[in-house]
């Protein structure tokens, strides 16, 4: 079955992709944490507006202010972690959020070697967004809870929804 037919059975409909707004530069971005915040801060003055899923703005910076590898202890429950368990993983940034990650934050992470930990990434309802990237050689029952919890939310008959189509919004700061 194409790709195309398998959206058509499940009766989901993709809005057309954005029209480029900049000049892009070559980026890795696995969390998604850009996309779902309140507002994207490019390296100069230009902001611009996102899904506001995530409370606060993520500012790009010029250099990348952290690419390390972390201990990662999960702080709440989420989709796919469970309190108290531990993994190992990288944080790669090349932007620093502005929103509080509070009680809301699904780990306390620290350097491997120890040191006082943190809190890190954005836990609501079934959203887990992180810039901690895990191994799975340290988390290998991670995939499955993931596509567990995605044939749940499918059984239940969420992502039948069509997506609504909105404009690239931008402004000046």
């Amino acid at each position: 079955m194409t790709a195309e037919a398998r959206f058509a059975a499940l009766n989901l409909e993709l809005p057309p992709a954005p029209k480029a707004v900049g000049l892009y530069r070559p980026v890795i971005e696995a969390g998604g944490m850009l996309y779902l915040s309140t507002n994207l801060v490019g390296t100069g003055i230009r902001a611009w507006e996102m899904c506001g899923v995530i409370p606060g703005e993520m500012r790009m910076v010029a250099r990348f202010p952290s690419a390390a590898y972390v201990a990662a202890e999960a702080a709440r429950a989420s989709l796919v972690i469970r309190p108290g368990e531990r993994y190992q993983g990288n944080e790669f940034r090349i932007s620093v959020w502005s929103g509080s990650a509070g009680s809301a934050a699904p780990w306390k992470v620290s350097a491997p070697s120890g040191g006082e930990p943190r809190p890190e990434g954005f836990v609501k309802e079934n959203l887990h967004a992180s810039f901690v990237h895990l191994h799975f050689a340290s988390s290998p029952e991670l995939p499955g809870r993931f596509v567990a919890a995605a044939r749940a939310y499918v059984s239940k008959g969420g992502g039948k929804k069509k997506f609504r189509k909105s404009k690239q919004r931008s402004r000046e700061r």
